[in-house]
C-alpha cells in the first residue's frame, strides 16, 4: 500500500497454487493495483485499476516476508 496526496494505491495479490504443501518457497500468484481517491465529502472512489497480471511471490529470508517478482 502506498499513500500520497493524489490517493491511496493498493496492490492485491492472490496465491493461485492449487495446493500449498510447503511455506517459504516461491508461489504462483495473480495481482492487480488499484488507486483510490478520497473525495471532499469522504467517499473513497477508485480512480485507476491495472489489468490482472500473473507473477510469483518469493520468500525473502532476510526480511522474512514474501515479495512479488513481476
Amino acid at each position: 500500500m502506498k499513500i500520497a496526496e493524489e490517493g491511496v494505491t493498493v496492490r492485491q495479490i492472490k496465491i493461485t497454487e492449487p495446493k500449498i504443501d510447503q511455506y517459504h518457497r516461491d508461489l504462483r500468484c495473480e495481482y492487480c493495483t488499484t488507486t483510490y481517491q478520497i473525495t471532499t465529502d469522504g467517499i473513497i472512489k477508485p480512480i485507476d485499476k491495472s489489468l490482472l497480471s500473473t507473477g510469483i511471490v518469493i520468500w525473502d529470508k532476510i526480511n522474512e516476508e514474501y515479495i512479488l517478482k513481476e
